[in-house]
């Protein structure tokens, strides 16, 4: 974190303060003292109004926490570090945060874990999630699948923006006896307001629990006091900075979980059981998600197609829907027809819930007639994801078949009500 120093002042008003004095950033004004207060809290004041300064120490390194291996009560937990806003902490040149905190030290720093876990510590990558890549998923499968043959559970710290794709790829890649806990934090880790601690908690809590699935496990609401756990492949991540960031979409949530350890079932899933854990973690990563809206021109898709990808997604509108006869005359089906024997091509819906349908309407029957595969329920990130994947390690002629076919729970012969 480079080197600080400690200060006390007083101001003209009497006021006293204590705490690490931060370094300018390039968008500091030059009069203004920024403080780090003991209570993890920035303040900025003015100059002209402190009447004393007294620097407790010359220099001294900000303080790291204690990187630590538990040896805790109850079974052997896998904690798979990622990156993520979880291990962020605030870069004082930039005014951003940054990964640079290992699992252990974040775990460290919730010592009631081991009241409930022993933890082992594995650091695979320290990456934001806009930066995740197909191939990123496949490494992460492969430190799961080598954690699960010792623990009885895992827990991966993973950045929040893009976590709800890697844990419906995990999903699919992993046929899993044991828990597999995705989590994360939308504040980092060295914030006082941080939600890290609690999701990290309750995670450890899941990885002990009777689920069979690859899930995610976050907050359900503002304050600290419960979390809820998601399927991996119904997850999709509702607001960029609140705590209760992720919802269960068209299946409800799992269970919830309370930092305590109370866990109660609300949901049927995919339980323990005796075996090992599969891996097919291959990856096709030529796969694409394309979001249709008023206007659009169907060349992007021969643009893809010059460039070799396999695999197509549409985020349609409606029961999955593309344009048919605009005004623009760029009508989709024409460009689908020619590139259908080149391209797998995958129908979802961009509404929040419901699902696609291929014989409602005669345009998606065409769809339907050119090969075009309607996947229900599926969200269009699970169906991005497991089209990667069911094109790495499936025959082409395969493809549709596995698309079409519930393997995970990622999508439902009938729609809930939620």
């Amino acid at each position: 974190m480079g080197e600080t120093r400690r200060i006390r002042v007083l101001m003209k008003d009497g006021r006293r303060f204590e705490g690490l004095v931060l370094p300018k950033t390039d968008y500091s004004s030059d009069d203004i003292l920024i403080i780090k207060l003991n209570n993890g809290y920035n303040i900025g004041i003015t100059e002209k109004n402190i009447v004393k300064k007294d620097y407790l120490k010359e220099t001294t390194s900000m303080k790291k926490i204690k990187a630590l291996h538990i040896k805790g009560k109850g079974p052997l937990i896998s904690v798979i570090g990622t990156g993520g806003t979880i291990s962020s902490r605030v870069d004082y040149v930039t005014g951003g945060v940054k990964a640079s905190m290992s699992a252990d030290e974040i775990i460290a720093s919730v010592p009631e874990v081991a009241n409930y876990a022993q933890i082992e510590f594995v650091e695979v990558m320290r990456k934001l999630s806009e930066d995740m890549t197909p191939k990123n998923w496949s490494e992460i499968a492969q430190s799961i699948y080598h954690a699960l043959k010792k623990s009885e559970g895992a827990v991966v710290f993973h950045g929040t923006d893009t976590m709800h794709y890697t844990a419906s790829a995990i999903s699919f890649m992993i046929d899993t006896i044991k828990p597999i806990v995705f989590t994360g934090a939308q504040r980092s880790s060295d914030r006082p307001s941080t939600d890290a601690f609690v999701n990290a908690l309750c995670s450890v809590h899941a990885a002990k629990s009777n689920i069979a699935e690859s899930v995610i496990c976050f907050h359900s609401e503002t304050s600290d006091s419960i979390n809820h756990i998601i399927r991996g492949n119904r997850a999709r991540k509702i607001h960029t900075s609140a705590r209760p960031a992720f919802k269960s979409i068209n299946y409800p949530p799992l269970a919830k979980v309370w930092p305590d350890g109370k866990f109660e079932k609300t949901a049927d899933y995919i339980e323990r059981g005796d075996g090992k854990p599969r891996l097919r973690n291959k990856v096709e990563p030529k796969v694409a998600l394309i979001k249709i809206f008023p206007g659009a021109d169907p060349s992007i898709l021969n643009w893809y197609a010059s460039k070799g990808y396999k695999g197509i997604v549409l985020e349609g509108t409606g029961l999955g829907h593309v344009p048919v006869n605009p005004d623009n005359k760029k009508g989709w089906i024409p460009v689908i027809k020619e590139l259908k024997d080149r391209i797998i091509f995958v129908a979802t819906s961009q509404a929040i819930n419901g699902r696609t349908h291929k014989n409602v309407y005669t345009n998606l029957r065409e769809l339907s007639r050119l090969g075009v595969s309607f996947v229900g329920d599926m969200l269009p990130e699970t169906a991005y994801t497991k089209l990667s994947w069911a094109l790495g390690n499936f025959p082409k002629t395969e493809v549709k078949k596995t698309m079409e076919t519930n393997l995970k729970g990622e999508m439902s012969e009938r729609t809930l009500r939620i």
